[in-house]
């Protein structure tokens, strides 16, 4: 039975509904305490209130009692479900089946009482971090039942300890790292795919400790302070003690990762919790759902910042929004946000680096730059400033000082994990060999012959099989269940999905949104003709935002049915009861959910309100750079904003140049969210603009590519932040605030500024470079100027089972290569398994070379100073074997910086 098949009919009354809730936690009238799933009777009577108060606001007490009478067998059952329930998002109430949470309390307390570890853990850590499914904001499937299985019989007999980095190296078989979209898949979709990014290597990780009883939680950084990107990584609980690991990728011990000493260098590092949390960790902030807890001194030297906020009168402001920013992808991400108390007070727990602090209230804001660990506390910030002040301010960044994490793993600890590693990896390959899209394969021969398919069509279901990987049986499924007149329009739809979706979507949800898509010609009577792109953009797309697909199409359209016209899908939409604490992790709803259960977060809303539009024929979107809701009518775009009396806004828009010189600021091309960003500021804080996303504009995201030409802009109040991140992490920011102007004909022209610092690059040291490698090709030693030639070049040391260096790699063939590049690795098994990723052919310029014993790496780190060094490490020199710059460890923004040193140093 699903949670989303309940139609809420009515409340309770209070008094049935309290007594209810005393049937399934109130302690004692016919149980004993030993009974209770939630033993302690002061958490239990906090988890019943926040339950009692959830099911009122959501009109759900009677759906909840019908599901705890048919599902729960005893009272651990009923009050594990109600733990679960009191905190679970909007989202795992509508769309998931009440059976796969109690499939999944079953299969914990089964763990706990087979698992010799599962009678040390204490109540309260089983209950947040082995007893909940969900870890993070991914998608819900039975990864519990199924890992419980796989598992059981191979860690039930190991130490507690051996027992965690057991079940990573199970991981390590199933899952490696690779690059992917926003959405975070779940595990079984990962274990399908066989790979994932690091926020859902993480979540499989978790959801496979959890499911032997172990406790777990995904540790994340936001956002790094030295380099562009962020990380996730597993906190695992034995014995007593929280560790680190790093999922999927196993080692000897646990607290060994490459991020190790990377994460010295973190401002912050936290996770989320589910539920009401009261364990010993820093609290940031508690939610409805979760709590977020900050684990950053776990890992790097930490101080409290107090800032207090005052008013140009110098007066203390009560209630003022702070957030503490971290410059990253060229803008000022919020790590933390509080609101200040009586006394204009608030503060926050960071690595010592700099940070942007930004306060805000009413219409007045300000800002200051913040060095945690050099600073007399409390730092006072004025809200000096208002709503369309101009101005130019720059600030310098200075991140957490680098600093070597303490680790020793004998050699004999790496070589045996190598050789497992090498036996996993052989594992998962063989698994990736059987994809249909895999050499060899005839399954897409015989699908386009049985479908008599054109030459142009067999090229899209090619591409369509490489992108689905293990989930191409589906694919398949969907394609032979098309008609011949389907076929073309199958394969659009197929053409409008993201990567992602290939790997994750079953075949009746792609079906539903071709056998329910109204032709093309059928437009509503309120709708102007618009063109064959925008009707599949905007009308035949499934995807909305960032949600999971569903068969949302033909149960809207029958829904509306009687429904006539734009303003009673405005009014259907605008009737859902909106509740943002419910959903802090901005897990997106399924549009059948919102209307079923008829309560949303507002993000939620939005995509039930496309939803509704293109059941319809109507065109309607969440705009791409702004997030704006907008249906198409009459030729044009028209806002809908739920919160203003009116629903529909219309603003004057006008044109932003951005101007520019690159002989005087050195960066030939900046790039969108590397070297600058474009915010609305005004609400007074800082709403980055998402430009990457919008449709219809071709080029690169440069300054010579889609912003060589005048960028679209409403009326209004602008942020342009732009940085020169330098070798050492430091970033030159700048912060530009401008008004648009919109009086026709007339251009608004804004500075792009990019600071630069020519002493950042020196001689630092010396190599040489006629040492000998191997060449991976041909086997046969050759010097490194023999294959770099004369000028400067790239020597990068890596290893093929890291990912920092599989970034470094990945990054050089996403670019337009042309930089004279030897990339060495360790050995010739490594080589060999580099040759088997099946990757793109490396370009002209790239070399793959095998350093025979390590001997250039030891002389460079020799010459460097270089102790117990982290790949991947990567030099610059010339052929005189002056080396100018070096990097080690995880720097996600390298292949950029040393394009940007390639002027500098006159690289061709």
């Amino acid at each position: 039975m699903k949670m989303r098949d309940f139609i809420p009919a009515c409340i309770l009354s209070s008094f049935l509904f309290f007594c209810f809730l005393c049937g399934i936690l109130a302690c004692g009238l016919v149980s004993c305490s030993d009974e209770h799933f939630i033993r302690e009777r002061s958490y239990r009577r906090i988890v019943e209130n926040d339950l009692k108060v959830k099911l009122e606001n959501l009109s759900y007490g009677e759906q909840f009692e019908s599901i705890v009478a048919e599902e729960c067998q005893n009272q651990r059952e009923r009050e594990a479900l109600s733990f679960l329930f009191a905190y679970m998002p909007l989202c795992d109430i509508s769309d998931y089946p009440s059976k796969l949470y109690i499939d999944a309390i079953r299969t914990a307390f089964k763990a706990k009482e087979e698992f010799r570890w599962g009678k040390i853990i204490p109540d309260d850590v089983f209950r947040h971090f082995v007893l909940p499914i969900r870890v993070n904001n991914e998608n819900l499937d039975s990864a519990r039942t199924v890992f419980y299985a796989a598992l059981r019989e191979r860690v039930k007999d190991l130490p507690m300890q051996e027992a965690a980095l057991e079940v990573n190296h199970w991981c390590h078989e199933k899952v490696i790292y690779t690059p992917s979209d926003g959405r975070t898949s779940s595990p079984l979709a990962s274990v399908q795919t066989g790979f994932g990014r690091c926020g859902e290597e993480t979540v499989f990780t978790v959801a496979a400790l959890r499911a032997v009883g172990i406790p777990a939680r995904q540790v994340y950084t936001p956002r790094w302070a030295h380099t562009d990107d962020n990380h996730a990584w597993v906190e695992v609980w034995v014995d007593g003690k929280w560790y680190y690991l790093g999922a999927c990728e196993p080692q000897p011990k646990l607290n060994v990762g490459w991020f190790s000493s990377t994460a010295q260098r973190g401002m912050l590092m936290h996770a989320r919790v589910f539920g009401n949390y009261t364990g010993e960790e820093d609290i940031i902030q508690k939610t409805d759902c979760l709590t977020e807890i900050n684990v950053t001194a776990n890992y790097a030297p930490v101080e409290r910042a107090y800032v207090r906020i005052l008013n140009p009168d110098g007066k203390p402001v009560e209630g003022a929004l702070v957030e503490f920013k971290i410059y990253n992808y060229a803008e000022f991400y919020t790590a933390i946000s509080a609101k200040t108390d009586g006394k204009g007070a608030v503060f926050g727990t960071f690595g010592k680096g700099d940070l942007l602090v930004w306060a805000s209230k009413d219409d007045k804001y300000g800002f200051r730059k913040i060095s945690v660990g050099n600073e007399t506390y409390p730092v006072e910030i004025c809200l000096d400033k208002s709503r369309g002040d101009e101005y130019v301010e720059s600030i310098d960044i200075v991140p957490p000082v680098a600093s070597k994490a303490d680790i020793v793993l004998t050699k004999e600890e790496v070589a045996e994990n190598g050789k497992r590693l090498a036996v996993e990896d052989s594992v998962r390959n063989a698994y990736l060999a059987t994809f249909a899209s895999a050499s060899g394969s005839s399954v897409v021969q015989e699908l386009t012959e049985k479908l008599k398919a054109t030459p142009p069509q067999c090229q899209r279901i090619q591409k369509a099989f490489n992108l689905a990987r293990g989930n191409w049986r589906e694919i398949c499924k969907y394609l032979l269940a098309l008609s011949p007149e389907q076929l073309e329009q199958g394969l659009d739809l197929l053409d409008l999905l993201r990567e992602k979706d290939f790997r994750d979507t079953p075949a009746e949800v792609l079906l539903d949104h071709v056998n329910y898509l109204y032709p093309e010609k059928e437009k509503v009577q309120t709708q102007a003709a618009f063109d064959a792109q925008l009707w599949k953009r905007y009308v035949m797309r499934p995807r909305v935002a960032n949600e999971l697909l569903t068969s949302w199409r033909s149960f809207l359209r029958s829904e509306l049915e009687n429904v006539d016209g734009i303003t009673n899908i405005i009014q259907l939409a605008g009737n859902v009861k909106i509740f943002d604490g419910y959903n802090v992790q901005k897990i997106p709803m399924s549009a059948v959910g919102v209307h079923q259960l008829k309560v949303a977060d507002r993000k939620s809303r939005d995509i039930y309100f496309v939803s509704l539009c293109r059941s319809v024929n109507i065109p309607a979107r969440l705009e791409e750079v702004t997030g704006r809701l907008q249906y198409y009518q009459n030729g044009e775009w028209i806002d809908v904003n739920f919160e203003t009396p009116d629903l529909v806004e219309k603003k004057p828009r006008g044109s932003l140049n951005l101007v520019y010189n690159s002989d005087e600021q050195g960066v030939s091309d900046p790039k969108f969210e590397s070297h600058f960003t474009l915010a609305d500021l005004s609400e007074l804080r800082i709403h980055t603009l998402n430009f990457r996303n919008r449709e219809g504009i071709e080029g690169t995201m440069s300054l010579k590519g889609r912003f060589s030409k005048p960028v679209d802009l409403e009326q209004g109040y602008y942020l342009l932040t732009t940085g020169t991140r330098l070798a050492s992490g430091k970033v030159l920011a700048t912060l530009s605030a401008f008004n648009m102007k919109v009086n026709e004909g007339e251009m608004t022209d804004v500075p792009l500024l990019m600071r630069k610092d020519m002493a950042d690059l020196q001689v630092i040291g010396n190599m040489n470079v006629e040492q000998q490698y191997i060449n991976a090709n041909t086997m046969k030693e050759s010097s490194i100027l023999n294959f770099t030639g004369r000028g400067f070049f790239v020597l990068a040391f890596v290893n093929v089972t890291h990912e920092p260096s599989n970034h470094l790699v990945h990054s050089i063939l996403e670019k337009d290569w042309y930089l004279p590049t030897l990339l060495l690795y360790p050995n010739q098994t490594e080589a060999e398994q580099f040759s088997k990723l099946k990757l793109p052919p490396l370009p002209q310029r790239v070399g793959l070379g095998i350093d025979k014993e390590q001997r250039i790496l030891t002389a460079v780190c020799e010459e460097l100073k270089l102790k117990n060094f982290e790949y991947p490490l990567v030099i610059i020199s010339d052929s005189f074997g002056r080396i100018v710059f070096f990097s080690e460890g995880y720097n996600i923004g390298m292949t950029s910086l040393i394009l940007k040193y390639r002027h500098q140093l006159g690289m061709r």
